[in-house]
């Protein structure tokens, strides 16, 4: 029996999937999971131009485009592809 043993974490998932579609503009909400640890905070870092992350894993789309999105966790990280789309305009044909 041990007392005040903290376990390290064994992986980071992230739960949205492995592709994102999002609208330039666009806010959605990114999560992960860690397993087993409680020490490690999880941290998020976007590599590309088109998304935005902060450090609660809140992404905007902020120009078209693909970007990966990381979450890591002591040794451990999860990535995430990010696909930014314009908004585009329906064109009504009815005459």
């Amino acid at each position: 029996f041990l007392t005040g043993c903290v376990m390290a974490i064994d992986s980071v998932t992230i739960t949205n999937g492995e592709t994102l579609t999002i609208k330039l503009g666009e806010k959605v909400q990114l999560t992960a999971t860690k397993t087993t640890g409680i020490i490690e905070t999880i941290t998020w870092q976007s590599f590309g131009e088109c998304v935005s992350v902060d450090s609660n894993g809140l992404i905007t789309g902020v120009n078209e485009g693909t970007a990966s999105v990381i979450a890591t966790a002591g040794y451990y990280s999860d990535a995430i592809e990010i696909i930014v789309e314009s908004e585009k305009e329906e064109t009504d044909f009815n005459f």
